[in-house]
């Protein structure tokens, strides 16, 4: 019985010790690696407000983000390479998501359901899509052609909050 007692408590000693380095292991990947893709860097955020009369925007697109119910969402900003930034890109992301939704639906549907996520460090296929295919895609209605132009747009802008190697 002493042997079988002992055996248990090595075995919940082990198994303790497995899921403690499991967990430690999570977290220096969450916290060590990952957290900084996910992050906007310091030297690519927004350091004035964006003038429109620069023309860095297309007018379309700066008039659809200001006229949009989330407008706040979609505040524009330069960064210190004179990029146009979002000045929260988390929130633009999600707001775009929202917005445009039948847009990158059908890309996950009809065009290639092997895209089918497009989350904030895998949407490069949806610009891809929305630039050279949607266009010459005669089964898009102009509701759908219009969502990915708009989609695609603020993605580019996106696209500048991050390193490029993400």
């Amino acid at each position: 019985m002493k042997k079988i007692t002992s055996t248990v408590k090595k075995v919940v000693a082990v198994l303790l010790a497995s899921i403690l380095i499991f967990l430690g292991l999570m977290a220096y990947i969450w916290f060590g690696v990952l957290q900084h893709y996910y992050n906007v860097p310091n030297e690519l955020k927004a350091v004035e407000e964006y003038d429109p009369s620069s023309g860095l925007v297309d007018d379309e697109v700066y008039q659809y983000l200001q006229n949009s119910e989330r407008s706040k969402k979609y505040e524009l900003g330069v960064n210190e390479d004179g990029d146009v930034v979002f000045c929260k890109p988390r929130s633009a992301f999600n707001a775009i998501k929202r917005d445009t939704k039948e847009g990158w639906h059908y890309v996950d549907r009809d065009l290639d359901p092997d895209v089918n996520h497009i989350s904030k460090t895998f949407y490069e296929e949806y610009i891809r899509y929305a630039d050279e295919e949607i266009d010459n895609d005669e089964n898009a209605d102009d509701t759908i052609r219009y969502n990915m132009h708009m989609l695609s747009s603020v993605l580019k802008i996106y696209e500048n909050s991050f390193y490029k190697h993400r």
